[in-house]
């Protein structure tokens, strides 16, 4: 008897482990041992499959976002017109339907919060952590200050974007794979009277602020008359291109100017930027490192540039098996007293054995 009991109450206690939600009414121990349910009630959960509500976790957006509260299990799984915004930074709106049942996995849990970052001038989704989602997507992006922004994805042009838009600072796009990290620069080819340099359809009539008249032209017997001292030559191939853009004093280029790092906790990396120093005057430039600075290390805190050369800086990235699972944003300043640059850096730290990390990698997928 006492062995029936015993089993009787594992089985009770096991039952209640799985979400059975049941009236047990009675245990009787009279003729045959067993155990009375009521008839009445079902046994929810364990034999119904019934699961807890799906988590939407979407408390830093705000605007126009969709409203996730009180939808149903059909709703989250046919979601029209998904819209995520940051009234401040930007907003994606998605072409697709697209079933958040699915994008959450086993674990019932989107958390837009952690995995999908708008912020300034940039819109980044992590796409292990939020699959399905790499849809067709309007993405629109707040409070720029360019031009002719053109779209880079990753770290190259955004092969698959076509612009809508650009007006008072709002840039809206398409994309047609929504995924990676999104965000603008400046037309590099963009002819901008007023920028300091003279491009190859600006001259001394048309936009003297950057084609200023050269003190030998216009007046006195000056020598040899021709192009001017701010013209060069470059020889690439067998034609001669001339190139009239006039070098700014102080100036530098990066490369690359957003980089995105997927790495495991415990893991060690090397990245290298190159640096240029592209303007008149030779250059010194410190190195500083923000949002990341526990990550990366650059090898040097100073860099000397002379004029047209080109220095390699070897990042060391060390993600320790303390730090916490997330996607850190951060970047890579290079200043002087006249001119400062940064490159952006999205380090997403992931679990070491990520082969056993149910939410993203074996029950998701």
């Amino acid at each position: 008897m006492r062995i029936k009991i015993l089993t009787i109450l594992i089985f009770i206690f096991f039952l209640g482990s799985t979400l059975v939600s049941a009236d047990i009414i009675s245990i009787n121990s009279g003729g045959d041992l067993g155990i009375v349910i009521n008839p009445g009630k079902l046994i929810e959960g364990f034999f119904l499959g019934e699961f807890d509500s799906l988590k939407i976790i979407a408390d830093t957006f705000n605007g126009v976002t969709t409203t996730f509260s009180g939808l149903s299990e059909a709703e989250f799984s046919n979601m029209n017109s998904l819209t995520l915004e940051k009234t401040s930074f930007g907003k994606v709106v998605f072409s697709e339907v697209i079933n958040l049942v699915q994008v959450a996995g086993v674990d019932r849990i989107v958390d837009f919060d952690t995995d999908l970052n708008i912020s300034d001038n940039l819109v980044y989704i992590d796409s292990p952590d939020l699959p399905y989602m790499n849809k067709s997507a309007t993405v629109s992006i707040y409070g720029l200050t360019f031009t002719d922004p053109q779209i880079i994805k990753g770290d190259v042009l955004c092969a698959d974007c076509t612009e809508i838009s650009y007006s008072s600072g709002t840039l809206i796009f398409t994309t047609t794979n929504f995924y990676s990290a999104y965000y603008t620069r400046e037309n590099p080819d963009l002819e901008v009277c007023g920028d300091g340099t003279c491009d190859s359809g600006e001259t001394t009539e048309t936009c003297p602020a950057d084609c200023p008249l050269d003190d030998d032209d216009g007046g006195g017997g000056g020598g040899g008359g021709g192009g001017g001292t701010n013209v060069t030559t470059n020889v690439t191939t067998n034609e001669t291109v001339v190139d009239t853009r006039v070098p700014q004093p102080y100036d530098f280029s990066i490369e690359p100017e957003v980089f995105v790092l997927n790495m495991n906790r415990g893991e060690y990396f090397q990245k290298n930027i190159v640096l240029t120093n592209t303007g008149l005057n030779n250059l010194s430039l410190s190195v500083g490192v923000s949002g990341v600075n526990n990550f990366v290390f650059p090898q040097k805190e100073i860099i000397n540039l002379e004029v047209g050369q080109s220095e390699t800086l070897r990042l060391d990235v060390y993600v320790s098996e303390s730090r916490p699972i997330d996607v850190y944003i951060g970047k890579i300043s290079f200043s002087s007293p006249q001119i400062s640059k940064d490159s952006r850096v999205i380090l997403d730290v992931k679990e070491k054995n990520a082969l056993f990390d149910i939410k993203t990698d074996v029950l998701k997928r």
